[in-house]
């Protein structure tokens, strides 16, 4: 029911949605392996900014991976010019701000300090999304809300842990190899000598282990009445989905997916499947790859680099959503590719 009625509103023409991405920074970014979302572990805080400029055309350049693979914000900005969403970002809290006009929060980088965030500050989050979405209800039939969070996954798994799940088995990476050990690691010694019974709610969850984006979506989510909501991205919205189940009714829960692409779905042995069953998720994933392209770039993609991020798999399934094929969606991929290979 959730996907008849999405791929009728993303034919239509009738019927705008609006893509939200919503951004946000962590310190765990800034330890080396916790992040491919840029070049090196300190470009990791720029990202957030560059991916969001660059996607409404304010510059021209990308974040790429230590490797040098580009940010798949290329697939979702060629996506979205082929689909009837608005843009909006929204700042959860970043070490640095993006130049275009955007929505601003309360929100700060997470895990200055032992714990995440403080809770108070959790909480303006978490009602400046509800008030978001009073604001949005009435323009919009369907939500996508996608995120850019490096150390992200990291902070997922956090909240995901406190919330008693064997989580490390199954996080993924934005890594060629899944670093799976230094995130347990963190993790673990974060929550060294903490009470865990302090963590009961949600927001307390997001306040011991999570991130700003976190607290922000929940409450978006939360306040969006009788729309779809795609949640966009891998790790990150199994977390909000977690806490969603908390707060929501199950009825409401009819009206959310989590979509992602098969590149983060198949990755470490299938651990995101395992959890969104786990979980029980509504989820789906992009049938599109990159096999047949020409760019090594591009064909990365398939041998485990980034894998997702800036909703670039809910991007790919609007697409076939619309009627377009593998070959038509890596062209119009494609195209906007090499105009960053001749910067």
């Amino acid at each position: 029911m959730f996907e008849q009625k999405l791929k009728s509103l993303v034919k239509s023409k009738a019927y705008p949605g609006l893509f939200v991405l919503c951004i946000a920074s962590t310190y765990l970014s800034d330890i080396e392996g916790v992040s491919a979302a840029g070049a090196n572990n300190l470009a990791c805080r720029n990202t957030p900014k560059l991916d969001s400029e660059y996607l409404l055309n304010w510059v021209k350049t990308v974040p790429v991976s230590p490797a040098g693979i580009v940010s798949p914000v290329v697939i979702t900005k060629a996506g979205l010019s082929q689909l009837n969403l608005d843009i909006q970002v929204v700042n959860c809290g970043v070490f640095f701000a993006p130049q275009m006009p955007h929505l601003k929060t309360s929100g700060i980088p997470s895990f200055k300090n032992k714990l995440a965030l403080p809770i108070d500050i959790v909480r303006n989050l978490y009602h400046e999304g509800l008030e978001y979405a009073n604001v949005i209800n009435k323009n919009y039939e369907y939500i996508v809300i996608a995120e850019c969070v490096p150390g992200g996954t990291t902070t997922a798994a956090g909240v995901l842990y406190l919330q008693g799940l064997d989580i490390f088995p199954l996080m993924a990476s934005s890594f060629v190899h899944n670093n799976q050990e230094l995130k347990a690691q963190i993790i673990r010694q974060k929550l060294k000598d903490i009470d865990l019974a302090d963590f009961v709610s949600p927001l307390a969850k997001i306040a011991g282990m999570g991130d700003s984006m976190q607290a922000f979506v929940l409450g978006l989510s939360h306040g969006l009445k009788d729309k779809l909501i795609v949640l966009a991205g891998g790790t990150q919205m199994l977390a909000i989905w977690s806490m969603l189940k908390v707060i929501m009714p199950k009825p409401d829960l009819a009206k959310l997916a989590v979509f992602t692409t098969n590149w983060l779905a198949s990755s470490n042995q299938g651990g995101f499947f395992k959890l969104a069953q786990m979980l029980d998720v509504n989820c789906k994933i992009a049938q599109f790859n990159f096999v047949d392209s020409p760019y090594p770039g591009l064909q990365a993609y398939e041998n485990g680099h980034i894998k997702e991020g800036i909703g670039a798999g809910a991007v790919l399934i609007l697409l076939s959503m619309l009627g377009l094929t593998n070959n038509e969606i890596q062209n119009i991929i494609e195209l906007e590719y090499k105009k960053i290979l001749v910067k």
